[in-house]
């Protein structure tokens, strides 16, 4: 899966969503076992301790492909260092479930 651009959901103004292009290989220290970086355009105002901010991340399949069940590491950025988030994205794109209530008409 890749990422793409963020959306505010406070915000009155919508913006186009556009792939995000991937950062250069070894742009940020301890990649870790991850392929590809991205730097996602939002960042978050000064916040007293226990305040909550949100915000919308979108993703799309690569071409081709209508499952995914990556792992992610988000890692935000702060005055005093980072925080690293992982979690595991499992999706698959296809056809609703069939109804139990539908019935076989080939007999």
């Amino acid at each position: 899966m890749t990422s793409s651009s963020l959306v505010n959901p406070q915000s009155s103004t919508k913006r186009l969503i556009v792939p995000l292009e991937p950062l250069s290989r070894g742009l940020l220290t301890k990649a870790g076992d991850f392929d590809e970086q991205f730097r996602l355009p939002m960042s978050f105002p000064a916040m007293p301790p226990g305040a909550v901010e949100v915000t919308n991340a979108y993703f799309k399949f690569r071409p081709g492909k209508t499952e995914s069940n990556d792992h992610f590491r988000l890692r935000l950025f702060s005055s005093t260092g980072f925080h690293e988030f992982d979690f595991r994205l499992q999706v698959s794109l296809g056809s609703e479930p069939k109804s139990e209530n539908t019935t076989n008409e080939s007999g």
